[in-house]
């Protein structure tokens, strides 16, 4: 075999390999541009838009157009509206990143689409946030970040944050003030430990009876516990979330049942060295269960193709391990719902104990909040103040909420 033969042979598997490699799909140049719509204002949507710069940096040929609309989180706020007027149109983002409770508003009024199968890994995401964008049996959108509850604690009045029912009872009795919401809505978190569960394991819209007998046991149990305490010394009820916050702030609480979009505020106002979070208390080693919010990424359905293509593209870096573990760190506030996503407590311990809450949550499944408003809500919420100021028992008042959602869930 000649010299030259074999040179020709060499340079003409080099020329294919070279011809494979540049046809590959992972190196495939993404092209277009695409308008994003969301309302996230301060260091989250400094995040946000830092992500983007880093996509564009990757495609260069790709041109994110973000649009900052300033705008309450409601049914009927300004942000939704505008996109259902565009989208009726042919108009509006390509990408909108909104809440997963307005998932059924938008798909009834035909402005988002979902997801086909394959799209999307579904083993990377926290199973509640994809139950946080699954409606009628199908995914409309990807779950981008969440929000949680937390036991927020300062550091000038707590050594070592209670960990369990029992000493946060203790914590009281030392004389430690102890803030609850009069609210049933963000009080839910404490049915699971007595045994309660809200919904079955697979979310389905109504419980058996068997679940029911057990939800409403837990909640009787729970109402229990809580109108105990009511009457204890050093236990705070208040409806008045920004009361609590600021009494909080002011030193005036060593313990405050917070949210997590509150952690910016309160760490701002108090400081690192005053402000700390952990998980909600436990009991008899089971886990406070709260309600999980989830900010979705949904597609709009008068996008062209190739717009989609590059929007679920952005979608699925935004929830990479990389971006999502920037999102939380950098936030504070924002929680990962890619479960790959693995930080240091000692680094990150306001972070941490974020992300740890988040996998015992539970979520209501889209096609039960009109139900569970119902029941849980104005109702639910008058039932909880007449057991904390003893016109009813709690036994009573869990009986009344268990037999509402059975009515509700399963007319028939």
């Amino acid at each position: 075999m000649s010299q030259s033969f074999v040179a020709k042979l060499v340079l003409m598997i080099a020329l294919l390999l070279s011809s494979c490699r540049s046809s590959s799909p992972e190196t495939e140049t993404r092209k277009g541009n695409i308008l994003v719509w969301h309302n996230l204002s301060g260091q989250a949507g400094e995040v946000l838009e830092s992500i983007f710069a880093q996509y564009s940096a990757l495609h260069p040929q790709v041109t994110i157009i973000p649009k900052y609309i300033e705008s309450s989180f409601q049914t009927e706020s300004t942000i939704n509206k505008q996109f259902i007027e565009k989208t009726q149109k042919g108009l509006g983002p390509d990408l909108f990143i909104s809440l997963d409770v307005y998932i059924p508003f938008f798909v009834e009024a035909g402005t988002i689409s979902y997801l086909q199968e394959g799209d999307i890994d579904s083993s990377i995401y926290l199973p509640q946030t994809l139950d946080s964008v699954r409606y009628q049996g199908k995914l409309y959108g990807v779950p981008w970040a969440s929000e949680i509850q937390g036991l927020c604690y300062n550091k000038d009045l707590v050594t070592q944050p209670a960990t369990t029912l029992q000493t946060l009872v203790e914590e009281a009795q030392a004389g430690r003030k102890i803030a609850f919401p009069s609210v049933l809505g963000r009080m839910l978190w404490g049915v699971k430990l007595f045994g309660g569960q809200l919904f079955d394991a697979q979310g389905s819209k109504a419980l058996d009876q068997g679940g029911f007998a057990e939800l409403q046991e837990g909640f009787a149990e729970w109402l229990e516990w809580l109108s105990e305490v009511y009457n204890r010394p050093n236990f705070i009820f208040e409806s008045n979330f920004k009361i609590l916050r600021q009494a909080f702030i002011d030193g005036e609480l060593a313990y405050y049942v917070c949210y997590s979009h509150e952690v910016i505020e309160l760490k701002a106002a108090m400081g690192a060295d005053r402000f700390g979070i952990t998980s909600l208390p436990t009991r008899a080693e089971q886990p406070a269960a709260p309600l999980l919010v989830t900010f979705v990424m949904l597609f709009n359905s008068a996008s062209s193709t190739g717009s989609r293509e590059v929007a679920l593209d952005l979608a699925k870096f935004l929830t990479n391990v990389q971006q999502q573990k920037k999102l939380s760190v950098e936030t504070e506030a924002l929680i990962a719902t890619n479960v790959r996503v693995k930080l240091d407590a000692g680094l990150f311990p306001t972070q941490t104990a974020l992300l740890s809450q988040s996998r015992t949550s539970i979520v209501i499944p889209l096609e039960s909040i009109k139900q569970a408003r119902e029941a849980l809500g104005k109702y639910g919420n008058q039932l909880y103040n007449q057991v904390l100021q003893g016109q009813i028992e709690p036994t009573e008042a869990a009986r009344k909420i268990t037999e509402k959602l059975n009515r509700l869930f399963d007319p028939e």
